[in-house]
């Protein structure tokens, strides 16, 4: 896709449910951009640039996002990593993941910079070398998804996450992750995090009853 195109896509407003297939955005600007409930199937984006976009209950469908940047965008309401799809190397950076739809997505070498991460099951999301700044709240990191419809995705390594500079609210917790390459946040331990967790404390309550 030409230069000309990358101009006609910033700051437009696309045709409701407007459907792409089989291509690749490359070094494309979608400031402002409102994509008005996409559908998106085997699409790559490249080097493109995401600022205050609208996604509008978008549908992604094993794409592809490589060296992406998303600023200021509301990702709560569409549809991650359905049908398997990568995120490498992107940043996101006061985004609204909130309540947001969690598939088979894989975060590779990826930041998650002062994000609104709350009220999330990751599911069969697949984390490695990624970064976290800033409040997590009531979501729950899984080692493997045992949702039907998830089953197949790959495990889920939590391999050399950094949460140094995140805060872990109450109800955030690992779902047998393996935590030993991650950094915990400052003057913590997942061991401290884990033990002070209420999600932990909940289950165990649960388990206790359950065993009467």
């Amino acid at each position: 896709m030409n230069s000309e195109k990358n101009i006609l896509y910033k700051e437009t407003k696309w045709q409701f449910k407007t459907k792409m297939t089989n291509l690749v955005f490359e070094n494309f600007d979608f400031s402002k951009t409102d994509f008005n409930s996409p559908i998106f199937k085997n699409v790559t984006f490249i080097n493109c640039f995401f600022y205050k976009s609208k996604t509008g209950n978008a549908r992604t469908y094993n794409c592809h996002f490589k060296n992406c940047h998303f600023l200021n965008v509301d990702l709560s309401d569409i549809t991650i990593g359905a049908q398997g799809g990568i995120f490498q190397n992107c940043n996101f950076v006061k985004c609204n993941f909130k309540n947001g739809y969690f598939y088979r997505p894989e975060f590779l070498l990826c930041v998650f910079d002062m994000c609104k991460l709350k009220n999330i099951d990751f599911h069969a999301s697949l984390f490695d070398s990624c970064r976290f700044i800033g409040k997590i709240e009531d979501c729950i990191f899984r080692k493997e998804s045992l949702k039907d419809d998830l089953l197949g995705a790959k495990p889920n390594m939590m391999h050399e996450i950094d949460f140094s500079k995140a805060i872990l609210g109450a109800y955030v917790a690992f779902d047998n992750c393996d935590l030993s390459s991650c950094i915990p946040p400052k003057d913590k331990t997942f061991d401290e995090i884990l033990e002070n967790s209420s999600f932990y404390k909940n289950m165990r309550v649960t388990k206790q009853i359950n065993s009467f």
